[in-house]
């Protein structure tokens, strides 16, 4: 009896153990779609440029949606600044920010 409830701690062990591998690896794929917007979230990088005095995080979706280049938004909160990116490479979880893809304008 205490072998078999061992085989089963060790089973479970060994399964617990190789499904938290999958779960990190699975973390550090790229994302590929996101909400519209993504609040306290940041494409950091990939700057196109930096637009200051933009009021809010819809306008700064609209600009990007003008610009030819633009294939994602970072508007900053606390400045009121939007980033327009060339990429979405350096998704991260911010509080700074509020983001989001070309597609994502606020209406």
């Amino acid at each position: 009896k205490n072998l078999h409830l061992g085989r089963m701690i060790f089973s479970t062990s060994i399964l617990c153990i190789l499904l938290l591998q999958a779960c990190s690896s699975q973390s550090n794929l790229t994302r590929t779609s996101f909400s519209c917007p993504e609040d306290n979230f940041d494409f950091e990088g990939s700057d196109i440029s930096g637009i200051l005095d933009v009021p809010s995080w819809e306008q700064c979706g609209q600009i990007c949606a003008l610009t030819s280049t633009c294939v994602a938004w970072t508007w900053e909160k606390t400045f009121k600044k939007c980033d327009l990116k060339a990429s979405m490479n350096g998704a991260r979880v911010s509080t700074c920010c509020v983001s989001g893809t070309r597609e994502c304008q606020g209406f």
